[in-house]
């Protein structure tokens, strides 16, 4: 005969169970809806300047962006980035901007990282023995 207990343990570990189930079905659905929206990335270049000048708080260029997927999460490959203006600018090049949708949940996690492909920065010391970069 079955007691009450077990009955409750039972249901609990049913509701658990579909819990889980749901909650994966459900990050399935928005990987496979980034996955689609990522051509849009191409299409829309300004808003992804702006959102990274708005981050950095510096302005950012760059002259084409393509997205594409890791393990990790969409990735966006930018060419040719400049950060800043004027005499400020710093040349990055070809960097990529990859958002880490798994990480990004944990605590303490960054959920962006950009990441900088073949960076060449020269170091200059003034006369007053400050560094600079050229």
């Amino acid at each position: 005969m079955v007691t009450a207990m077990q009955r409750r343990f039972r249901h609990a570990r049913r509701i658990i169970g579909y819990s889980v189930l749901v909650l994966l079905i459900f990050l399935a659905v928005m990987v496979g809806l980034l996955n689609q929206a990522l051509p849009w990335v191409a299409k829309h270049p300004e808003q992804i300047k702006q959102w990274l000048s708005q981050r950095i708080g510096e302005p950012v260029n760059f002259s084409k962006a393509k997205g594409g997927w890791t393990r990790r999460g969409p990735v966006f490959t930018l060419d040719d980035l400049r950060v800043g203006e004027g005499d400020q600018t710093l040349k990055v090049g070809h960097a990529d901007l990859l958002i880490a949708i798994y990480s990004g949940l944990l605590p303490g996690e960054p959920l962006t990282e950009l990441k900088i492909n073949q960076l060449s920065l020269q170091l200059v010391q003034t006369e007053d023995l400050r560094w600079a970069l050229k």
